[in-house]
């Protein structure tokens, strides 16, 4: 699958934002999905789906997911359907936290669709982060 280069550099900000935020997170291993990732290096499926991004610590005791969307690709059931198996997943692990990466202008419709499945999913101890 090729990636667009809006997508790349959403993704880019979501490992700058996980590296920011969890740098002092010890043993954490940071998995990426993308053309040029090397499959040992690639998150394991999650559902049926990969995530952009997959990131836990050694034992698990943190566990980040992190899906860039573009304004394009945000709004499509094959989206509802990756976030609705990544919140699934996410309820079940220590200290989870899901972050999505959007161009500025749909972040409140990724917002709301979140909202909408952590609501149907009872996954409201689920945090989400949106940048």
């Amino acid at each position: 699958m090729n990636e667009s280069p809006n997508h790349v550099e959403l993704v880019g900000k979501l490992l700058a934002w996980i590296s920011e935020n969890y740098s002092t997170t010890d043993a954490l291993c940071i998995f990426r999905d993308g053309s040029n990732v090397a499959g040992s290096d690639k998150p394991p499926l999650i559902g049926s789906f990969f995530p952009d991004i997959l990131a836990e610590d050694t034992p698990p005791t943190v566990t980040i997911i992190g899906e860039a969307k573009t304004a394009a690709d945000l709004e499509t059931s094959h989206s509802e359907k990756q976030f609705r198996a990544f919140i699934e997943y996410l309820s079940f692990r220590a200290n989870p936290r899901l972050v999505i990466a959007t161009p500025w202008h749909v972040r409140n419709t990724a917002i709301a669709i979140v909202s909408k499945l952590s609501c149907e999913l009872s996954a409201g101890h689920v945090p989400a982060t949106f940048i």
